[in-house]
């Protein structure tokens, strides 16, 4: 089942690399499921790479869109929003002051209608008779009129004027009204109620008339008074005409102002109550924390100043349920102790805001999905052929050649594409060549395409290289056949002679592996290598016997090849006198059918009696007519004999010569096998000292092993001392460490010796450090290559605690050497680092002269401060 599952998967494998699956064999599909299934896994990774680039740069786009957008957004929105505000804020400061500028016309408006009024008001008295004027027993009478409750008078000139009007009457040390225009809260009139202390000081005390702001019966009033006299120039009453502050032409003229959708004008006294409002009117909003600040910083606002404020307020009125924020403009309004307030929500000024917000998200969603459009048709124009070379690509990697690529775009994809295709025909025509390569056929040439044709310069080489040396080893096998069958005849017993030599050559190369097994071995196997260096020497005497009757056999065989080559020049020879006889038989055929010739026509002449003789004379000239025949074919089968002989003769010379060579390299075996033989001997007395010496080795590795044992231990047994108290060093010196920086931060008696003292251990640790890690007995990773400002000592040398010192010229002696001791000592550091050791000692050496400088001036230092705190004590 698995396998059968394998085969599927192969198989599908191929059919999409446009294999057919009949070409392969089922083994064939099984060994290359998991390189095909390797590689199209590998290509279809890449295509999902290749295919997320549109998604990569669909992303990136609609980011970078997406953050434009809201970016412009964000910048028109904070930038509309601070323009509204702002224009806001000026409208309402400008309603504001227009609110308070109505206030001060109001004001002086008032104050000249008053004064006007209460001169009609002294007229009209003047014409009942004003100037006679008696206080008797608390009655008022003027020219003998009573003008206690008298309201015909106040009221005549409430309707003349539309401004109230009062008669004052001087009761002891206060003034009561005793006619007056004037009601209360109830509706009656105020007869009988006291004029204020500020009033009456200014009428009746200093005699003055009195315009301007004043309390009338809980209300505030733009007023005028003005004293009465008797006859005699006493002040006994005062006349009064006003009217309330609060006009219904300012009321409407302030809430007429219009400010947003729902805001209106508003104006509260400095105790909280509302003067002017919608709704409120009278209402004590005291309690509110932003009338609290109104309260507060109105009165401290110069003329035409403004003052905001901006509070979260929910109107239930109009059926709000959320807060939401409200701006106000105030103004103060010093003659009646006013704040004014114009203000609204926020939000409606802020609303077209919204509106331009809403509209450039819709048009950002507009571009947006736009922008997405054209992303990916672009990317999706540039994935589809990447995809499709990709494809291509793992065919190409999955050995598939034979593919087709579309190369008709004009861009750099169909540059990129054409390049693909040059690769494929550039593959197809190696291909091809390793394809001859393979039937053996070298006689392919391949030409590289460029200089930097690695591939096409390698196969170049590789075809010429494998042709030359194809020819030669067809060369040196025609010769060694040519050799071989030259000598085979003659060389049997040498090869036996040498195949015995072979056997015993492999004795003495498996005697000499066992030698050197017994070698490793020394001492178990010592006796053993003896006895096989003895079988060795054996075999080298044996072999050289052999050798020897190898050369004897060589000489015999150089010997008959001798005697065969003499007797076939011999037999050369006696060809060469046959062809002669031969000849001589030639020449005698020739004359003897010349003679049947003559015989046949003299025959003729003879007639009858001549015919018997012309018989035996055609028969005599056809005898020799085969003889002659007969002679040439024995000539050329002397003359091919005579051809064979040469080469015989040749081939024996050639024999002979091989013979000597095997000879000569028998010669050599035996000299070899000589040497071997004395090497062998040699062995053997080496191998007996060697035994000898194993034994003596054993017993004392045994015992160093032993003592090394002990050693190890007691060594072991050291590091962890050594480790123990070098923690404990560490230790003891973060603790020293500790403790002087605890001791620095103390005042003591003689402190300036101590914290020098301190300063120069400080120093000499850190030149303790640096001999350390310079000596390796410190990892190098732990040094701080600091200047001469920032190590222990530079940073007391450089605080404000050694600035007593700094005119000293000792103190001032310190700076150079110290600041060549960080110097070399951060150089030794380095050289060690990189391991030049010499010239990290020349650098720490510099370093330590330079730290005697120093130490000296410290010293110096330390001791004028040491007699100066003994003669201050």
């Amino acid at each position: 089942m698995t396998d059968a599952l394998t085969i599927l998967l192969a198989r599908r494998r191929l059919r999409r690399l446009g294999i057919n699956r009949a070409q392969v064999s089922y083994e064939e599909l099984k060994f290359t499921d998991k390189i095909l299934g390797r590689r199209i896994r590998k290509g279809r990774s890449a295509m999902r790479i290749k295919l997320n680039i549109m998604g990569k740069v669909m992303l990136l786009t609609s980011t970078l869109l997406v953050a434009a957008i809201a970016i412009n957004v964000f910048i028109s929105s904070r930038q509309n929003a601070k323009y509204l505000t702002e224009a806001a804020k000026t409208d309402i400061a400008r309603l504001a002051s227009v609110a308070t500028q109505l206030c001060e016309l109001q004001a002086l408006n008032a104050g000249d209608k008053v004064k006007s009024d209460l001169n009609m008001a002294r007229l009209a008295l003047n014409n009942i008779g004003g100037r006679d004027v008696t206080l008797r027993d608390g009655r008022l009478l003027l020219n003998g009129r009573e003008f206690n409750d008298d309201t015909k008078f106040v009221d005549d000139i409430t309707q003349r004027t539309g401004s109230f009007c009062t008669i004052f009457m001087k009761d002891g040390s206060r003034a009561v009204r005793i006619a007056t225009s004037v009601k209360d809260k109830t509706g009656k009139r105020a007869v009988g109620t006291p004029l204020s202390d500020k009033v009456y000081d200014e009428v009746f005390k200093n005699g003055r008339t009195f315009v301007g702001r004043a309390v009338v019966v809980d209300d505030w009033y733009v007023t005028a008074y003005e004293p009465i006299r008797d006859n005699s120039g006493t002040i006994v009453g005062a006349l009064f005409c006003g009217t309330k502050e609060q006009s219904p032409l300012l009321r409407s003229a302030l809430l007429g102002q219009k400010i947003g959708q729902t805001g209106y004008a508003y104006a509260i006294d400095t105790k909280g109550v509302l003067k002017i409002h919608p709704a409120k009117e009278g209402a004590d909003i005291s309690n509110y924390a932003f009338i609290q600040e109104m309260m507060k910083k109105g009165p401290e606002l110069g003329e035409n100043e403004v003052g905001w404020i901006v509070y979260p307020w929910v109107n239930k009125e109009l059926g709000d349920t959320k807060e939401r924020d409200k701006i106000v403009a105030y103004t103060y309004f010093k003659e009646w102790e006013w704040i004014i307030g114009v203000g609204s929500y926020l939000d409606e000024f802020t609303a077209p805001i919204s509106q331009s917000r809403n509209f450039l998200l819709i048009v950002g969603g507009v571009i947006l999905a736009v922008g997405l459009f054209l992303t990916f048709t672009f990317s999706r124009s540039i994935s589809r052929p990447i995809q499709r070379l990709a494809k291509v690509a793992g065919q190409i990697a999955g050995g598939n050649i034979d593919v087709k690529i579309d190369t008709t775009s004009t861009d750099e994809i169909g540059t990129l594409a054409r390049s693909f295709d040059q690769l494929t025909d550039y593959i197809k025509y190696m291909a091809t060549a390793a394809q001859n390569i393979a039937a053996k056929n070298l006689t392919v040439e391949v030409e590289p395409r460029s200089d930097k044709d690695i591939l096409g310069h390698a196969f170049k080489s590789m075809v010429a290289n494998l042709r030359g040396m194809v020819t030669e080893l067809g060369d040196n096998a025609s010769q060694l056949v040519s050799a071989a069958t030259e000598i085979a005849s003659s060389s049997e017993e040498m090869a036996r002679g040498a195949q015995q030599q072979t056997d015993q050559t492999a004795q003495v190369s498996s005697a000499v592996e066992e030698m050197s097994a017994t070698i490793m071995e020394t001492t178990k196997n010592a006796g053993e290598a003896a006895d096989t260096a003895k079988q060795a020497a054996t075999a080298a005497r044996e072999g050289a016997i052999i050798v020897s009757q190898t050369m004897s056999g060589m000489n015999r065989i150089a010997e008959v090849v001798q005697k065969s080559a003499s007797t076939i020049q011999d037999l050369a020879k006696s060809s060469d006198k046959i062809g002669e006889i031969i000849g001589v038989i030639d020449d005698i055929a020739d004359q003897t059918n010349l003679l049947a010739l003559n015989a046949a026509i003299e025959a003729a002449r003879a007639g009858d009696q001549g015919r018997g003789f012309a018989v035996v004379a055609d028969e005599v000239r056809k005898l020799a007519e085969r003889t002659t025949k007969a002679t040439k074919e024995i000539t050329d089968m002397i003359r091919g004999i005579q051809t064979d002989t040469v080469g015989a003769v040749t081939s024996m010379q050639e024999g002979i010569s091989e013979v000597d060579s095997g000879r000569q390299l028998a010669d050599k075996a035996g000299e070899s096998l000589n040497a071997i033989l004395e090497f062998a001997q040699r062995v053997q007395e080496m191998v007996g000292q060697m035994a000898r010496a194993s034994e003596e080795q054993s017993s004392a590795s045994t015992q160093i092993a032993i003592n090394i044992e002990s050693i190890a231990n007691v060594t072991k047994d050291n590091a962890g001392g050594v480790e123990q108290a070098a923690a404990a060093a560490e230790q003891l010196s973060r603790q020293a460490e500790g403790l002087s920086a605890m001791v620095s931060r103390f005042k003591l008696t003689g402190g300036n010796t101590t914290a020098i003292a301190l300063a120069k251990n400080d120093h000499i640790g850190y030149m303790e450090t640096l001999r350390k890690t310079i000596d390796g007995k410190v990892a190098i990773s732990t040094w701080k290559g600091v200047d001469d400002h920032h190590c222990r000592f530079g940073k007391w040398y450089y605080s404000v605690d050694a600035a007593e010192f700094t005119d000293m010229t000792e103190f001032r002696a310190i700076a150079e050497p110290h600041k060549r001791v960080h110097q070399f000592g951060n150089q030794a550091v380095s050289a060690f680092k990189n391991g030049d050791k010499a010239g990290a000692k020349e650098a720490y050496s510099r370093a330590v002269t330079a730290s005697h400088d120093v130490i000296a001036a410290v010293e110096k230092l330390l001791a004028i401060t040491t007699s100066r705190a003994i003669s201050k004590s």
